[in-house]
């Protein structure tokens, strides 16, 4: 919210994007319904820090997705980043059209999900949409 609210104060027409977890990728993760393994979002809760009014669209993510793209970061990068930056990527890349300029920031990295599907091998599925990104390079500003 900080950054986004910083942004705005900067550029009134600059869009933010919030992401949610995807219920749609439950079932192919063998999950409870309504759990989901993008930590710290979509807990059925709004945290007081959210300010609605900053939010100008919301992008759903699947779990699978944003784990796939954090492990294909960390190795086509060497970047250890968590499931939720690999969200935030991905769904950074999802909205970027040609009249937007994208950032993201990565809030957390892997350390803590060594015991999770994180430390897992790479789903190679061209239907998963962490798949169909091609990784050129980053830049850290």
């Amino acid at each position: 919210m900080g950054v986004g609210k910083r942004i705005k104060d900067y550029n009134p027409d600059a869009k933010v994007f919030a992401l949610e977890p995807s219920t749609l990728s439950i079932l192919k993760m063998g999950m409870v319904e309504g759990s989901h393994m993008i930590e710290g979002i979509g807990d059925d809760f709004i945290p007081g820090i959210v300010d609605e009014e900053l939010i100008d669209d919301i992008v759903l993510i699947h779990d699978y997705d944003a784990i796939n793209m954090s492990k294909r970061i960390a190795q086509e990068f060497g970047l250890g980043i968590g499931i939720s930056s690999g969200a935030n990527f991905l769904a950074s890349v999802i909205m970027d059209n040609d009249e937007l300029n994208m950032a993201t920031v990565f809030p957390d990295d892997n350390k803590k999900y060594i015991t999770t599907k994180l430390s897992e091998p790479i789903d190679e599925d061209p239907e998963l949409e962490s798949n169909k990104v091609k990784l050129i390079g980053f830049e850290v500003i």
